[in-house]
């Protein structure tokens, strides 16, 4: 191959380049996976990836004055970019703790925020876009150099063998990305790197060079044999961060501590995570969507009140990338045929696979799903398709690419293939979408259907009905709907007995909201998202609130016939409607209070409100609201603000067992153990299958001298779960107490030893409490052995 052969002399720069581009698209994924691929995080990637590479490019101009081939700076440009892919690799534990911190940041801001996006953004793309600005230049430095016959063959050899396989490289990595790894597709480039630089050197060195190309092939094997042996720990978890959506869903209570399984697809990433309280939590994007023990109220709701609506439907469709986690209830209320969309199949397996974990209190997933034969991937938006019901299900409004869901181009084609008496359901919510963009959907919904309902269903969830006829409910089917075992079942879970406790979230008809529509102001997507971080961070107007549109609502049941149905239970349910009716305007009240900041009045309106009806949806969220923001302020060390939320959330009047375990926990931090036993002992009683209120119950009785019923805590959690290693150790440090009476040493050596065991004698709290046990039962030599060994050990 001649010297000035075009491929010889522009092919390398270019292959580099498309590495490099390789690599914007990895990071690009993790930035994604930390924000919560929010349209901001991709603005700041597109103007600094523009930016320096504009830059690089000056540079090379500036430099290629007296250039005569790339032999100059081709290899070390290359060898750079394996340094510096190093450094990020090495250095993303620290960027993602960094983004941790302000999870529980009193005083973070949009402004912090937002430099800390910019920080992000520049340490991942700022020097890759200039090495890859200086690559495309010599590219085009050795195009140009080449003789003008040659031209056309020189770029169309680049063309061939350097961008289409280039951008099949970047739509495979990054495609690879999420479920293969953001730190091994680094990894790979990284060598790829260095062994473009070595075939550069080699190619365009001259013989006076061969110190330069032996000094390259022992970079590339000394990086071979580094990452070889290099193994990633926090830095692992970068992709599941999902800072922002948590920062969204004020996430505090919820997925505490490393996921213990992950699952990563090609848009989303599913955490499994285990809790104390709440059992354990499927997080998507960091975002809490599935729990165990508190069977999400919204997402029940969600599922079944289209279906409540309109019990007669056969043909559903369900649209959107959550659909998922509304299909298992559409499946168990008994519809045979269910067609999604803009849905990976890998999440709604995902998702219903956990959601039967939940169903039927499994420890592991299933591998026989029936429920998924019933749902297939195949809805189109034909003239001649017709559904009964059509759920829209979309991403939450915070995420790039978003807008189209809520625009009236899809309303429309919602519109086309829903039946003459079929339904469409939108799920809004509105933890980051603020009240003007809120009413430029509604007015967009409006537009499409000539007849709505507006539901409230939770503090930040609402879900708009549209029909093209008017609505004409019948009492006796919903009632029949209601009334089926599996449906029924999923109620309970979920906290709602009876059909009263749902009809009240009925805010209005199209009249009431299109008057409201009317005088208020909307805000288009772009601007919606600009303002994004100023709602979530900020103080001020944060989303819609229930309080700020109370006076549309509809008090009368007018839509609800009887159908039927036996006068006596209509009426008892009308009776019920609207006495719920009124404890939701307690609560809405509440609510306006706490705005204004007069906590005082707002929980006294809200204690009212619970005695009236405890199992009101708006209540149980601001009860669980008062439950996550005390454990944040208890994982912060602000014992005295997480009392007062506790106590809140005890004068409410529901969540009695969280609001005494609570206390109990502020009460032993500050010191007063007489206070945390009285309610801990409360929570044991309201709760009795939590083991972890039984141990807390059982560590301070131990404190304060109360041996019988510390015993009698530990022998039931150990009766619940024999191989529980924390209780067997904790019961054996109980019962080797010298405070006793008369301490039971051989029990105490037994539980400790079975202790040990199970964490194979990997606890070094285990390990040596053991040797403190056969210390304090005159098995000295043992114990001091015991210790020798382990470390010896380095344990």
């Amino acid at each position: 191959m001649r010297y000035d052969d075009p491929l010889r002399r522009g092919g390398i720069p270019f292959v580099g380049c498309l590495l490099i581009g390789q690599l914007l698209s990895v990071w690009a994924t993790a930035l994604d996976g930390v924000t919560g691929r929010i349209t901001l995080s991709r603005l700041f990637f597109c103007a600094i990836v523009v930016g320096c590479w504009v830059l690089g490019v000056a540079v090379i101009r500036w430099g290629s004055r007296r250039l005569v081939h790339p032999s100059r700076w081709c290899a070390p440009i290359l060898l750079a970019c394996s340094f510096y892919a190093l450094l990020l690799l090495l250095r993303a534990g620290a960027v993602e703790h960094s983004w941790q911190r302000l999870l529980v940041d009193y005083h973070r801001t949009s402004t912090g925020f937002l430099s800390q996006l910019f920080t992000t953004s520049f340490f991942f793309f700022a020097i890759p876009s200039f090495l890859a600005g200086m690559l495309v230049q010599l590219t085009v430095v050795s195009i140009l150099h080449t003789p003008e016959r040659q031209r056309g063959v020189a770029t169309g050899l680049l063309f061939l063998i350097g961008v289409l396989p280039g951008l099949a490289g970047i739509w495979i990595l990054g495609g690879l990305a999420r479920p293969w790894g953001v730190l091994n597709a680094t990894r790979l480039l990284i060598l790829g790197f260095g062994a473009l630089s070595v075939v550069a050197a080699i190619l365009y060195g001259e013989r006076s060079h061969r110190r330069w190309i032996e000094a390259s092939v022992c970079f590339v094997l000394t990086l071979a044999a580094g990452f070889g042996s290099y193994r990633t720990t926090a830095a692992a978890a970068l992709q599941s961060a999902g800072v922002f959506p948590r920062l969204i869903c004020r996430d505090s209570g919820f997925a505490r501590g490393n996921a213990e399984w992950e699952k990563r697809t090609q848009d989303h990433t599913f955490s499994f995570f285990t809790d104390k309280d709440y059992g354990f939590v499927l997080a998507q994007d960091g975002c809490p969507r599935i729990l165990k023990n508190r069977f999400h109220t919204v997402r029940t709701v969600s599922g079944y009140l289209p279906l409540l609506l309109n019990p007669d439907a056969s043909r559903v469709a369900v649209l959107g990338d959550n659909a998922g986690y509304v299909i298992p209830f559409i499946l168990r209320g008994g519809i045979q045929q269910v067609d999604y969309s803009a849905c990976s199949s890998e999440q709604v397996r995902i998702a219903v696979t956990v959601d039967d974990m939940v169903v039927r209190g499994l420890a592991k997933p299933s591998a026989d799903q029936p429920l998924l034969k019933r749902a297939k991937d195949k809805v189109r938006f034909g003239e001649s398709e017709f559904y009964d019901l059509v759920y829209l299900e979309p991403e939450p409004v915070w995420m790039r690419g978003t807008s189209g869901n809520y625009g009236v181009s899809l309303f429309s084609r919602c519109h086309r293939i829903v039946g003459e008496h079929g339904l469409v359901s939108l799920h809004l919510d509105t933890r980051a979408m603020s009240t003007r963009r809120f009413i430029s959907v509604a007015r967009a919904f409006l537009s499409v259907f000539p007849f709505c309902q507006f539901w409230n269903i939770g503090l930040c969830d609402w879900i708009v009905i549209g029909a093209k006829e008017p609505f004409d409910i019948s009492a006796n089917k919903m009632y029949t709907f209601f009334s089926k075992t599996e449906v029924t079942r999923d109620f309970m879970r979920a906290g709602i007995l009876s059909i009263t406790d749902i009809l009240p979230c009925l805010l209005c008809n199209q009249d009431g909201i299109r008057a409201w529509v009317s005088r208020s102001e909307s805000e288009t997507a772009w601007q919606g998202a600009i303002r994004l971080p100023q709602l979530v961070l900020d103080r001020g107007e944060f989303c819609l609130r229930p309080n700020q549109v109370e006076g549309c609502r509809q008090r009368t049941l007018s839509w609800f016939q009887q159908g039927g149905l036996s006068e006596d239970i209509y009426e008892a349910i009308c009776d019920g409607v609207r006495k719920n009716v009124e404890t939701r305007a307690l609560v809405v009240a509440t609510m306006a209070e706490l705005s204004k900041g007069d906590g005082k009045s707002g929980m006294q309106a809200a204690a009212t409100a619970g005695r009236m009806n405890p199992r009101d949806l708006l209540l149980q969220e601001l009860a669980n609201s008062l439950d996550l923001e005390g454990w944040r302020r208890i994982d912060l060390g602000d014992f005295k603000g997480a009392r007062a939320c506790y106590e809140s959330l005890q004068a409410i009047g529901s969540k009695n067992a969280l609001a005494n375990f609570g206390l109990g926990v502020c009460f032993r931090a500050q010191g007063d153990n007489k206070a945390a036993y009285e309610h801990f002992d409360l929570a044991v009683k309201e709760s009795k299958e939590n083991n972890g209120y039984r141990m807390e119950l059982a560590q301070v009785a131990g404190v304060l001298g109360k041996f019988e019923e510390a015993d009698r805590q530990y022998r039931e959690v150990l009766k619940r779960d024999p191989k529980n290693a924390d209780a067997l150790f904790r019961y054996a440090k109980s019962l080797s107490n010298t405070d006793r009476a008369k301490p039971d040493f051989d029990a105490a050596i037994h539980y400790a030893e079975e202790a040990c065991g199970l964490t194979r004698w990997k606890n070094p709290e285990y390990s040596y409490g053991l040797a403190d046990i056969y210390i304090a039962a005159g098995k000295t030599m043992e114990g001091i052995g015991l210790k020798r060994r382990l470390k010896e050990m380095g344990r």
